[in-house]
C-alpha cells in the first residue's frame, strides 16, 4: 500500500499524459477488436458464433498493457468502463440504443 501512496505522491503531468496515451491505445484496441468482427459478420464472411469468439479471444489481451502504466489504477477504470458498457448493451437493458 505504501508503494501505491509513493507512486501517487510522485505522479507528474508527464506521467499522467503517458498513462492517458496508454488508455487511448487500450480503448482503440478494444474498439478495433469489436468493430472488425462486426464488419466481417455484416459482410457474411464469418458467422455470428465466430465473430463472438474473436471478440472474446482478442479483447482479453488488453490486459497486456497494464505493466506499462505508471499508475496501474487506470487499468481498473478501463475494466469498470467496459463492465458498464457490457451491462447497458445486454438484452435486459433499459437503454435501447446499445441493444
Amino acid at each position: 500500500m505504501q508503494v501505491l501512496f509513493n507512486t501517487i505522491a510522485n505522479y507528474t503531468l508527464d506521467d499522467f499524459l503517458s498513462d492517458l496515451i496508454l488508455v487511448g491505445i487500450a480503448y482503440g484496441y478494444i474498439l478495433l477488436t469489436i468493430s472488425v468482427p462486426v464488419y466481417l459478420k455484416k459482410r457474411e464472411i464469418i458467422s455470428k458464433f465466430a465473430a463472438r469468439k474473436i471478440v472474446h479471444l482478442f479483447s482479453g489481451l488488453v490486459v497486456l498493457i497494464v505493466p506499462f502504466f505508471i499508475l496501474p489504477l487506470h487499468a481498473v477504470f478501463i475494466a469498470l468502463s467496459m463492465t458498464v458498457v457490457v451491462y447497458f448493451s445486454s438484452r435486459d437493458s433499459s437503454v435501447r440504443q446499445l441493444q
